[in-house]
């Protein structure tokens, strides 16, 4: 195996994590709006059911991405 074929599996690890960066940044404003509009709600439980359903809509855009590095990761170790 030639080192750019060893090489491969890294690169495009590495290109998924910029992706995933890239993704995030271009949300990350709008999340961070979204907890400062809630700070400004007065109904203290109200305002906590929103925040953990914001954190729940966080986890699932990041976790598939995640999974897929780390799916590619362990398929790179076994071949």
């Amino acid at each position: 195996m030639n080192s750019r074929a060893q090489l491969q599996p890294f690169l495009n690890n590495s290109l998924a994590i910029r992706q995933e960066i890239q993704r995030f940044e271009s949300v990350h404003p709008s999340i961070y709006a979204i907890y400062d509009l809630i700070d400004l709600i007065p109904d203290g439980l109200v305002a906590q059911q929103i925040r953990d359903h914001v954190v729940c809509i966080e986890g699932s855009l990041y976790l598939p991405v995640y999974q897929e590095v780390e799916h590619n990761s362990t398929l790179d170790v076994e071949t």
